[in-house]
């Protein structure tokens, strides 16, 4: 089953084997515009824009684990948070529980899903 917006569980911790597609920063969609690799300066990177034909992962410097179109070793996943903010999701909402790095990002990771340790 594909997930939007409206399929997300608020409260409910996420699968996360499942790409979250536009609350990931790597994603694009079809028909965004996005200029690939490194560049020296913003105006280098706009002159290299090219037009994403179908909505995937962009991720170019390995295959993220939560692509199910590929079999991937790590996770890549980078929130976006404009996209997070919108739905009214936490920044942390997709991230692995696993990976919350201090004491008070576990509490609040915790504390949001009703985790109790």
């Amino acid at each position: 089953m594909e997930k939007n917006d409206s399929t997300w569980e608020k409260n409910k911790q996420p699968n996360l084997t499942i790409c979250p597609k536009h609350f990931c920063f790597f994603w694009h969609e079809k028909g965004d515009s996005v200029a690939k690799g490194m560049y020296a300066n913003v105006e280098k990177a706009m002159g290299n824009l090219v037009k994403v034909g179908k909505s995937q992962c962009g991720f170019q410097y390995g295959r993220c684990a939560r692509n199910q179109q590929v079999e991937g070793a790590r996770d890549f996943y980078e929130p976006c948070e404009p996209a997070l903010e919108k739905a009214g999701l936490p920044d942390f909402y997709f991230n692995d529980p696993n990976w919350n790095k201090s004491e008070e990002d576990r509490d609040a990771y915790n504390a949001y899903f009703g985790i109790k340790e």
